[in-house]
Parts: C-alpha cells; structure tokens; sequence
C-alpha cells in the first residue's frame, strides 16, 4: 500500500473576518485550521512544554559553560599579574597621624607597614621644611620579588601645626 504524502488544500470563506483551511491529509481525512486569533478551535502550532524546558536547559547549560571560562580566565589573568608594593599606602599610614617628630619614621607605622605587606622593608626621614609646621618626609620601600630587587621612593609635604617643632622650640626659649 502507497501513501500519498501530498496535502489537497481548500479554501472558503468562513464568515466576517476569519480565515479558515480545509486539509485532507495522505489517509483521506479532513482536518480544520484556524489562523484567526479569535478562534478557538482547530490546530494550534505552538511548542509544547517539554520542547521549551528542554531548550531552557539548553541555554543555561550554555551561559553556565560560558560563565565558568570567564571566570577561571579572570582568575588566571589575576594570578599571572606581578603586583608590587607602592610608596603610597607608606604615606598615607604617615598621614593619618596627627602629630610628626623631625628624625626617622615611627617604628610602630614601619612595623604596621611590615606586617601588611611581608617581604617589603620601609625607611623615612621626617625633616622641618618651614618654621609654620611645614614637614617634608622622604619614605622609601625596598622589596625582592624573585630575584629582582624592587624599591619606590616617594618625598611628601605634610603640615602639622600642632606637632613640636625644633625652630619653635628656639624661639620659645
């Protein structure tokens, strides 16, 4: 027995607005479709809920893979970055303070400095650059990463009018 597979289509009219097909498939029977949102019966071309889960997993699986490689390729780029210790946090721990000596750094700022940043050594002198409370401090951070030695030297101005300066202390006399 041979089928047929070629679809007779008829078309007539339906009423106002309506657009109906008559279509008889290979096995002779008549079937009705609708292409009017309005009506309700006849067939529906539509996904069916096991088509649209199936493609959902599909796309999250995706973004999920996609996601994952940006992040081991953010992380790798992370750890082939060499960073090295700037001058800078030295001043700005020196900065906080309210009151500054001439001579060299406070040991308790060195040694908060050491203890954030392991393998690096800091040295400063703090001299009167004016006699109004203006200091200069020269910093500079010396480090070895791998085999390189690395320093950054830095010269500040901070003024400090109520630490005791040694020109003040003359003219008091």
């Amino acid at each position: 027995m041979k089928i047929d597979l070629k679809m007779e289509v008829n078309r007539r009219p339906a009423g106002d607005r309506d657009e109906r097909l008559l279509e008889r498939n290979a096995l002779g029977d008549w079937r009705l479709f609708c292409f009017s949102p309005r009506v309700r019966f006849g067939a529906v071309h539509a996904f069916s809920l096991l088509e649209v889960m199936i493609a959902m997993a599909l796309f999250f699986t995706a973004i999920f893979a996609i996601l994952s490689l940006t992040s081991q390729s953010l992380a790798a780029a992370r750890h082939l970055q060499v960073s090295h210790v700037d001058v800078s946090g030295l001043a700005g721990m020196l900065a906080l303070t309210n009151r500054i000596e001439e001579g060299p750094l406070p040991r308790e700022i060195v040694a908060r400095f050491e203890d954030f940043n392991p393998g690096y050594s800091c040295e400063g002198y703090i001299t009167e650059a004016w006699t109004n409370g203006l200091f200069r401090v020269d910093l500079e951070i010396v480090g070895l990463k791998g085999k390189k030695v690395v320093g950054s030297t830095m010269s500040i101005l901070l003024y400090r009018p109520e630490s005791a300066t040694s020109s003040r202390n003359r003219l008091r006399r």
